[in-house]
This record gives structure tokens, C-alpha cells and sequence, in this order.
């Protein structure tokens, strides 16, 4: 089911979010309405959506990979983060500015690792780590973020980058 996504200022997007029992039946219901809540994202397409940003305080989120597959992640740990960031592994002309359901047509810079590892358990119930670089990394680190109250504004702030607003595709910076 397609779930209405919280926007700011709702506070459920700054809560730390509960771990869940990886056999619990609602689990399959939560992740199909992510899902389903996600793909119907078209302005702007979505890579990923947490629990919290349909309401729910567990450990779930998604994303989309770049094979255009749906990759759910329950209880994940982001075990190891690579001292080489995105931007500094992409050419810069490639980088992208980060934006969120949750805030939208707001976007900003945010340093991210280029590669983590990853620990969680997947839909089956099974155990699962991983490695990943590049987009994904910066998805995966976002979503987990959600999932611990942060959001990428939040980022943004503390390293002193700059928010644009997307006013009908030109960028404007914002001046806090």
C-alpha cells in the first residue's frame, strides 16, 4: 500500500528508531508498503525510503540499486566505512547533491564514504554482509541515518555546505 511520507518538521524524523524481531509477520507488510510507497515516487524518483518517513519507529529501510532492483535491509549495521569519500573518489562534474522525501526540493552536499560493509538480515530472515561502493554506499548511509533521527540537512549544517532549493529545475542556495 502506498503510505503518505512525513515531511518535516514531523519529530518522528529526528527519533531513533527501535530494532525489530527479524521473524515478526508485519515485517513483510512494512517492507511491501516501502516499496510500493518508493516506486510511486516520480518528481523526484526516489532511491530509497526508511520506516520512519511512513511513520514507523524499526530499523527497516530500502533502496533501490543501480540494477533496478529493491534491496530491503532490516536491522542493518554499517560495520566499516572507507576513509575515501564519494567526492573524492568521483570526478567532480559526477558528484551529486543528496535530497530526501521527506524534505523536498531541498538538496545539499554531504560527505559520505565511498565504500561500506554492511550487516543485516534480509526478508528471508537470513543473515546477510556486504560490501558496497559508490551510489549505493551514499544510499544505504542515508537511509541509515533516518533510521538513528538524522537527516541529511543535518549534515549539510555541520560541514558547512550549503541547502538549494529546486525551484522548477534551477537550483537557488538557501541563506540560513
Amino acid at each position: 500500500m502506498i503510505r503518505k511520507i512525513l515531511t518535516v518538521p514531523n519529530p518522528v524524523l529526528t527519533t531513533v528508531c527501535a530494532e525489530v524481531m527479524p521473524n515478526d509477520p508485519q515485517i513483510m507488510g512494512i517492507i511491501q508498503d516501502l516499496t510500493d510507497t518508493l516506486l510511486a515516487q516520480t518528481d523526484p524518483e526516489g532511491v530509497g525510503i526508511a520506516a520512519p518517513q511512513i511513520g514507523k519507529l524499526i530499523r527497516i529501510f530500502i533502496i533501490r540499486t543501480e540494477s533496478d532492483k529493491i534491496l530491503p535491509f532490516i536491522n542493518p549495521v554499517i560495520t566499516n566505512f572507507s576513509k575515501e569519500t564519494y567526492f573524492e573518489k568521483v570526478p567532480k562534474d559526477k558528484g551529486i547533491l543528496e535530497g530526501c522525501l521527506s524534505i523536498p526540493q531541498i538538496y545539499g552536499k554531504v560527505t559520505r564514504s565511498y565504500q561500506i560493509s554492511v550487516s543485516w538480515t534480509n526478508s528471508d530472515g537470513q543473515s546477510q554482509t556486504q560490501d558496497f561502493k559508490g551510489l549505493e554506499a551514499t544510499y544505504i548511509q542515508h537511509e541509515f541515518d533516518h533510521l538513528n533521527g538524522i537527516l541529511f540537512t543535518q549534515h549539510c549544517l555541520e560541514e558547512g555546505n550549503p541547502l538549494f532549493r529546486d525551484t522548477k529545475g534551477k537550483f537557488e542556495e538557501i541563506r540560513l
